[in-house]
């Protein structure tokens, strides 16, 4: 086996980064509901408070795995357009950059996919 870092090793480090990066997005967001008057504000928060714990779980499972595979993700640098990350694994470093303006969207997936899971449990329970 060699010590590069397979495409499948890359492809779960620079998932890691934008599940981190929209942790960070969605904290900030539940910082801003708790500071709010809005009369739900608690559903809110406890909503927001669930995402979190799902973003939390798969940061969880990705970094395991990337354990188990001798990996590790940093943080190298940033600057107002990108993020830049370095991926150790096995001895070999493979270095790569999530510019923000190309992570928009794709936090946008992300987290509608993390939002669809909360809604579909609410239905659930509203079925009940």
């Amino acid at each position: 086996m060699s010590n590069r870092p397979t495409a499948e090793e890359i492809d779960k480090a620079r998932e890691l980064a934008l599940l981190e990066i929209l942790r960070d997005i969605v904290c900030n967001n539940r910082d801003d509901l708790k500071l709010s008057s809005m009369t739900l504000k608690s559903l809110y928060v406890s909503t927001t408070d669930a995402v979190i714990d799902d973003i939390n779980n798969d940061i969880r499972k990705i970094k395991l795995l990337l354990k188990q595979s001798e990996a590790n993700l940093s943080k190298e640098r940033s600057n107002e357009n990108e993020l830049s990350y370095v991926l150790h694994c096995r001895g070999y470093t493979e270095k790569f950059s999530i510019l923000k303006g190309t992570a928009k969207p794709e936090l946008g997936v992300l987290l509608k996919k993390y939002v669809q899971k909360i809604e579909k449990l609410l239905f659930e329970i509203g079925k009940k």
